[in-house]
């Protein structure tokens, strides 16, 4: 699971799949245990499609802590009354952010003050003295979230399929894209497992990703200036910005060494 050639975003490590289209995921999981989660990486279609991936211990093996008498993914979302692939393309072409969403979701149900599918909220029902594994996720788009269960503390025994030494809390700070599990923040966490990592650099990198504001140029009319004092917001890593090539991905490109992707000679 750990190769990028299978990561997904569209002309960066593969093509997209097209309207009808299939793909088949084939992956071998090594030395990962707990919940993990998959979404589509096609523009905004992640607003929506997405779901829990949860690696449990082999069978005859325990977790390293006790067996809880539930287990329950909970995961957080965003909501948009319109078109997600719409929101993203008028903040493209006005150089706007995106509006921000109409509604947060706990298990694709933004609650009682909404008109949605579900006549309730998300219920989880638990008896007293009652241990409930909580695979909490963070799959909104834009936003950081807090979770916390009213009167209750939580303790932490894992983030991103990986066990960490327990630890309680009152809440929880999910970073979007974000993963961790609790039963019913620490300034760091700390693994019960020997990891080997290198111990010597052969070569350093830095990455600076930021949000910028470009000029609006002469030929652009008001309504596609829309940013701060009318510039255009752009991403960027280390100062760069670009545009994704139509036919063919990043990493494809580049280790078949097919010129006119990235640049000329693709370096």
């Amino acid at each position: 699971m750990r190769t990028g050639w299978a990561d997904g975003p569209e002309f960066v490590t593969q093509c997209p799949i097209r309207p009808g289209g299939s793909y088949t995921y084939r992956f071998t999981i090594q030395g990962q245990e707990g919940t993990l989660w998959w979404h589509a990486h096609s523009s905004w279609l992640r607003a929506t499609v997405y779901g829990a991936l949860i690696i449990r211990p082999r069978l005859g093996e325990s977790y390293p802590f006790p067996k809880p008498n539930l287990e329950t993914p909970i995961v957080l979302g965003e909501w948009w009354d319109a078109n997600r692939i719409d929101v993203v393309r008028e903040a493209t072409r006005t150089g706007a952010a995106p509006n921000v969403s109409d509604a947060y979701t706990i298990n694709a149900q933004p609650g009682d003050l909404y008109k949605c599918s579900s006549k309730d909220t998300t219920i989880i029902p638990i008896d007293a003295g009652e241990t409930n594994l909580l695979r909490v996720i963070n799959a909104a788009l834009n936003q950081p979230l807090f979770f916390a269960v009213a009167n209750h503390t939580l303790t932490v025994v894992g983030a991103d399929a990986t066990y960490i030494k327990p630890f309680t809390t009152s809440v929880l700070m999910l970073a979007y894209n974000d993963t961790n599990t609790v039963t019913a923040y620490s300034r760091s966490f700390r693994s019960p497992r020997n990891v080997q990592v290198p111990t010597e650099i052969d070569e350093s990198l830095f990455f600076t990703v930021g949000l910028g504001l470009n000029n609006c140029p002469p030929n652009f009319r008001r309504s596609r200036c829309q940013g701060p004092n009318g510039t255009r917001l752009a991403a960027s890593m280390n100062n760069v910005s670009f545009m994704l090539p139509r036919s063919i991905s990043l990493l494809q490109a580049h280790q078949q060494g097919i010129p006119g992707v990235f640049t000329t000679d693709f370096c």
